[in-house]
């Protein structure tokens, strides 16, 4: 979906709903604990918003853009067998990522909002996880470069390397529950809501995931 925070849009309400399919594999790199895994989304937006004093409606259904991510942990990840994972100790773990999206997504020129971006954008990523007896911490800090001469770096948005007078400082809170149903079969639920919203959108979003195990 693409609806670039840095438009001059005014009480804009959209809506996002739609499957999504994951398939993450795990390997082994040098000892420890890797993946590779690929995103294929399909999205219905309906959405409406005030551009130069008009207002703008727009429903669309279609494929998303495809992301494909490899990731690697270098600190506390061995790679091992299920049955022993199942008995190890949970410890801090570090691990790094690049993720790739690619512009397969359902795309219209001469229209404001669309499911697809038309255009690539490659995203390295840094990220520690720490066990706190049943639940964990997470933080993540990451870079989406975009091509097309289009980026942003802290919330700042650039193009051609000038600063555009748009830097976003928003703030979102998110829980992720994941209810194992058995040896093979769980389910995953995300919440995520705006807490602080400058520039952009301030959001909830709700998702629901099926993950299912192959040996």
């Amino acid at each position: 979906m693409n609806a670039s925070p840095s438009l001059p849009l005014e009480d804009a309400f959209l809506r996002v709903d739609g499957p999504a399919i994951t398939y993450l594999r795990t390997i082994d790199i040098g000892g420890k604990t890797s993946s590779f895994d690929v995103y294929l989304p399909y999205f219905c937006v309906s959405g409406s918003a005030v551009l130069d004093g008009e207002r703008q409606n727009r429903s669309i259904c279609g494929q998303g853009d495809t992301k494909i991510r490899i990731s690697y942990n270098f600190i506390g990840a061995r790679a091992m067998e299920l049955s022993e994972f199942e008995r190890k100790q949970k410890k801090t773990v570090i691990g790094v990522s690049l993720q790739a999206s690619l512009p397969t997504g359902r795309y219209d020129d001469d229209k404001l909002l669309n499911i697809g971006a038309n255009r690539w954008f490659i995203k390295p990523e840094i990220g520690i996880s720490i066990p706190w007896g049943k639940w964990s911490l997470e933080l993540a800090a990451g870079l989406r470069v975009f091509f097309d001469n289009n980026y942003f770096f802290g919330g700042a948005t650039y193009l051609d390397s000038v600063p555009l007078e748009n830097r976003q400082e928003n703030a979102r809170l998110g829980l992720t529950w994941v209810v194992a149903l058995n040896g093979k079969n769980a389910l995953k639920f995300f919440a995520h809501t705006g807490v602080v919203t400058g520039i952009g959108n301030d959001s909830d979003s709700y998702r629901v995931a099926w993950i299912y195990r192959w040996d």
